[in-house]
């Protein structure tokens, strides 16, 4: 199922088609913010806070699922318009998580739209501190589950295992020393997990 959706909304058939599928933009994963601290004007943004009230409102194309994110500061509304249904099985009420949006105004107010979430107690596991790659998807990969934080498990995996002898270079060694490019694998790993920026 996730093979075949790789194969049609990215063309992506081999390994080697996954690690040349780059990220768009990579996004600082290093601060947390409070509610109160949240501006209309931020780009992506990581809060921390308790889940509640997860409820659906709305009805046929204007259904969608709300739920409020609760700190010490303050509440504000996450929306999902977009499998709607898998987040509401996998959401945990009034448990703590990591989540990362963008915020934006729906019906005059600031809220998260589509966010990701994380469980407080699986962030240091599946979050890469610091510099995050983001993936392009489609909507039809997003609701199976396929997002950029799907691709960046996938690419994650990929690269933990491969090896300098798989990665085949395009250039003759004199190339390397004249002008000390570094080497497709060293290249990729930078790319897909960069130190900094």
């Amino acid at each position: 199922m996730r093979g075949d959706l790789l194969k049609k909304e990215l063309q992506i058939f081999t390994v080697g088609d996954l690690l040349s599928h780059y990220p768009y933009r990579y996004i600082d994963r290093s601060r947390i913010y409070k509610i109160a601290e949240i501006q209309n004007d931020e780009a992506y943004i990581q809060v921390k806070g308790i889940v509640r009230n997860i409820q659906e409102v709305g009805q046929q194309r204007s259904k969608r699922l709300t739920a409020i994110l609760s700190d010490d500061t303050g509440n504000i509304e996450m929306v999902w318009f977009q499998g709607a249904q898998w987040v509401k099985k996998t959401l945990k009420p009034n448990a703590e998580y990591i989540v990362f949006c963008k915020p934006s105004y729906f019906n005059n107010r600031l809220n998260l739209v589509h966010p990701e979430l994380e469980l407080g107690s699986e962030q240091q596991a599946e979050t890469v501190v610091g510099l995050q790659p983001m993936y392009h998807s489609s909507d039809k990969m997003k609701s199976k589950g396929i997002d950029s934080k799907g691709l960046l498990k996938l690419q994650r995996t990929i690269v933990s295992e491969m090896t300098a002898a798989e990665i085949s270079e395009y250039f003759p060694p004199y190339l390397f020393e004249k002008y000390r490019f570094l080497g497709r694998f060293e290249t990729l790993k930078n790319i897909h997990f960069p130190e900094n920026e």
